[in-house]
Formats: C-alpha cells, structure tokens, sequence
C-alpha cells in the first residue's frame, strides 16, 4: 500500500473527493445563485395608447431597483471560538483546501525522491492536473474558486515536483561527480 502512494499523484484523491462531495451533496459547496427579481418596466409606446395611466408610469419610474435575496452560504460544519474573540466557522470548501494543501506539502516531499518511478509521478501528476483543468472549463459545478484554487494546488504540484526532482538529481549528480575526483 506505501509503495502505491509513493507512486501514485496523491491530488487524484482530492479530485476524486471534490466529485464525490459535488456530485452527491452539492449544497455542501456551492452557493445558490442569487436572482433579482422580476421588475415591470413600463415605456413611452404603453402610455400612449391609453393602456396605462400616468399614475403608473410615475409609480414604475419610481420603483425601487429589484431587492436581491441574500445568499444562504453552505452550512459551517464546526464553531470554533479564537482566542481574539472571533469565531471560525468552516465549510466543507474550506477542509477541502485543507486537506489539498497537506497533500501538496506531501507531494513535494515526495519530489526530493530521484528515480525513474518519481519521473512517472510526475507526468501522471500533470495528467491529473489536465483532468482538473478540463472540468474547471467544462463541469458547471467545478466552476467555484475552491477548484480554482485547488486546481492551482496541483499546477504547483507539477511545476514543483518537477523543479525540485531536476535540482536534486544535478546536486546528487554533481556530489557523485566531485567526491570520484578528490579520491584520485
């Protein structure tokens, strides 16, 4: 099992996650959209033919602009007093980062690693980042800016690990190199 997790990009499992969450109990992330509500415009052309009184023109002219409802935001799944007197209120959007960014420290822990399989890592991590990537654009309900950020996670994911697996093999490389000559 180790041995599958050293192999495998671990931003699948947050990937996997976000579907099961979105595709099962949306209202856990997303915000329901906010429609104004309908308004009753009246023109020039009604009044004059005698369909509406000048009454109710001044009355639409001076209508209020449309009273949006307020949003309901996802229920918080804990309240956690702070020491400032605040309290933290967290969604599931906000464990979900979370755990996203516990699993990027992971991934570039794993990135010190030099060998071949550290190299298919890394291109399946770039697949993995694709899928995020296509179902930002493509998935209605993965166009939140929890994926967004999460999505980014994973580019970081990919530009990292393949920054810090090259920079460690040129070091590994070149200590291997130095320390054959001193012996000579």
């Amino acid at each position: 099992m180790m041995k599958f997790l050293l192999r495998c990009p671990l931003f699948v499992f947050v990937l996997i996650l976000y579907n099961i969450i979105i595709f099962t109990k949306p209202d856990l992330l997303l915000e329901p959209r906010i429609q104004p509500e309908a308004v009753t415009v009246v023109s020039e052309e009604a009044t004059g033919d005698g369909n509406v009184t000048t009454e109710e023109v001044a009355a639409a002219e001076d209508f209020p602009p449309p009273v949006q409802k307020e949003a309901k935001r996802p229920q918080p799944i804990a309240r956690i007093p702070l020491i400032s007197g605040a309290v933290w209120e967290p969604v599931v959007a906000d464990f979900l980062l979370l755990f996203a960014v516990f699993i990027l420290y992971i991934e570039l822990f794993k990135s010190t690693r030099t060998s071949v399989s550290s190299i298919v890592e890394h291109v399946l991590s770039m697949f993995v980042f694709i899928a995020f990537m296509i179902e930002f654009l493509v998935v209605e309900a993965c166009g939140t800016s929890t994926f967004l950020i999460v999505t980014l996670l994973s580019l970081i994911d990919v530009i990292g690990g393949f920054t810090i697996t090259i920079s460690t093999a040129r070091r590994d490389f070149g200590v291997g190199a130095h320390g054959g000559m001193a012996g000579d």
